[in-house]
């Protein structure tokens, strides 16, 4: 269950576990469930992807929501493994906020990196176009990989999605998984 806010702690002594200090968080939009994904994920399109942005620029991760907006191509290209990768992807970046791509695939990965990686420099500080005030919260429902994210995880996503819906927040705050991250209780961005 790891932990990621748009904000950053300048703390000298990270807390064991969690994610190393990145300028922007992607998520791959998947069309099932992370509570359904294998313990390894198999992808080459995120391996390329994270080995392009780079570990200092981005951290790569697969997410899920009723609410986000999934490839038409995604779910067929996974019963399918011999054609390649395609996903709607989202990038926070805690200077420009959200960036919505609506196809990532390796035949686009490098004007992808080019987008991502504008997106997460902190010299710019203009919000990008995609920005909204809307909050989302994601939590690592990934059971496979840590019995912690399988036994709670669903649990709290579902507990909070109540809450949402029972305080007349939906639309302005959004509940969504996420493959595990490693570390902590869960992951939050807001933007």
């Amino acid at each position: 269950h790891g932990t990621m806010t748009a904000s950053y702690s300048t703390s000298s002594s990270p807390l064991v576990g969690t994610v190393p200090y990145h300028l922007s968080y992607i998520l791959l939009h998947s069309h099932k469930p992370i509570s359904q994904f294998p313990s390894k994920i198999q992808s080459p399109l995120r391996n390329a992807l994270q080995l392009n942005v780079g570990k200092e620029i981005g951290h790569v991760n697969f997410s899920w929501s009723a609410d986000q907006p999934v490839h038409k191509m995604s779910a067929r290209i996974s019963e399918d493994q011999s054609q390649g990768e395609v996903y709607c992807a989202t990038a926070f970046s805690a200077t420009r906020g959200r960036l919505f791509l609506p196809e990532v695939s390796l035949d686009n990965l490098e004007n992808t990196v080019r987008q991502l990686k504008e997106h997460a420099s902190e010299s710019i500080t203009k919000p990008t176009e995609s920005s909204t005030n809307q909050l989302q919260i994601y939590v690592c429902t990934h059971g496979a990989r840590d019995c912690r994210c399988g036994e709670s995880g669903g649990e709290v996503a579902e507990a909070m999605r109540r809450l949402i819906e029972g305080r007349g927040l939906s639309g302005k705050v959004t509940i969504g998984e996420v493959a595990h991250v490693g570390g902590h209780k869960y992951v939050s961005i807001s933007q």
